[in-house]
């Protein structure tokens, strides 16, 4: 097996209640003073009073919010974000709505892909996968990076 190191240092909190904890947890990170970038990309946000949960979790003087992403970002979308991100000069990222880490490993220039596991009931609080889907997807991942180190 070729030897390797992986740092992830991505924290997801996931569950049925957690957004009540969303304030703490970016004070916990970044501190009670700390500027917050906040990504959403989905206007159900608004209409299902989401967006107004988190505004006032988080609260709107410490926040600067970018919502311009469609359901598919292209790479001019990334790169606006990033630097909306830049000018706010946030200390912490907060997102709202969806996406995955390959778009912002993507967004940053590291070309990535993402292999997708077979979860079912997918962005649900019952979001689950069978064991012989992660070990199948953790093989082919595996075989992959063999191969590309040649």
């Amino acid at each position: 097996m070729l030897p390797f190191q992986w740092s992830h240092p991505t924290r997801v909190v996931f569950g049925e209640g957690v957004l009540a904890q969303l304030g703490d947890l970016v004070n916990e990170v970044a501190g009670r003073q700390a500027r917050v970038f906040l990504l959403t990309g989905q206007r159900s946000l608004e209409r299902n009073g989401v967006l107004g949960r988190v505004l006032g979790l988080l609260g709107p003087d410490r926040l600067r919010r970018f919502s311009d992403i469609p359901a598919f970002p292209s790479p001019a979308t990334a790169r606006a974000a990033v630097a909306a991100c830049r000018d706010a000069r946030a200390h912490v990222v907060v997102a709202v709505g969806g996406g995955s880490d390959g778009n912002i490993f993507n967004a940053a220039g590291v070309t990535c892909i993402v292999l997708s596991t077979g979860m079912a009931d997918v962005h649900t609080v019952h979001e689950h996968i069978a064991v012989a889907d992660m070990i199948a997807g953790t093989e082919l991942l595996l075989a992959s990076v063999q191969r590309l180190a040649g």
